[in-house]
């Protein structure tokens, strides 16, 4: 029953995955809204069809649901934007200089094209060519170092 519980939660996720790409839904804050929007109908389809088993086990189905939601949500910023690490470790493959990749660094315009991208998302404010976090965003990137601290996560990149 639990692999049932795993499976639907990921199956869940990743229709709605698949849906927001087809749209091209690429702003992080449409795609969150999108899924409480999407996540809200599940739960009353749920209801509607008194699928007993899942409210059985709802709290693990509701944690196994997060868990698949927040690793999607982490990785459709890589569809369309290479990282800096991975044009780094491209170049580091050939041989460069530091000088070389801050250069083709800088040429790639990455950093511009991803202050740009969080502006779009509303996540930056750029007031007198000053770069500031938008309101109540500290709290969610607080609450994001704590569970990272919290599950003893290690990052990189």
């Amino acid at each position: 029953m639990f692999w049932l519980i795993i499976f639907l939660s990921l199956a869940l996720n990743i229709l709605y995955y698949l849906v927001s790409q087809k749209l091209k839904i690429k702003i992080f804050s449409r795609y969150f809204v999108g899924f409480i929007l999407y996540s809200s109908l599940i739960l009353s389809l749920l209801i509607y069809f008194k699928l007993d088993f899942i409210f059985v086990n709802f709290f693990s189905f509701f944690v196994i649901y997060l868990l698949f939601f927040i690793s999607l949500f982490l990785s459709m910023s890589m569809k369309y934007i290479k990282s800096p690490t991975y044009l780094i470790f491209k170049i580091l493959n050939k041989k460069s200089t530091k000088k070389q990749i801050i250069k083709k660094l800088e040429k790639q315009r990455i950093l511009e094209i991803r202050i740009n991208d969080l502006e779009k998302q509303n996540l930056l404010s750029i007031k007198n060519k000053k770069i500031s976090l938008k309101e109540n965003l500290g709290i969610i990137i607080n609450l994001f170092f704590f569970m990272k601290k919290f599950l003893n996560i290690k990052s990189e990149g």
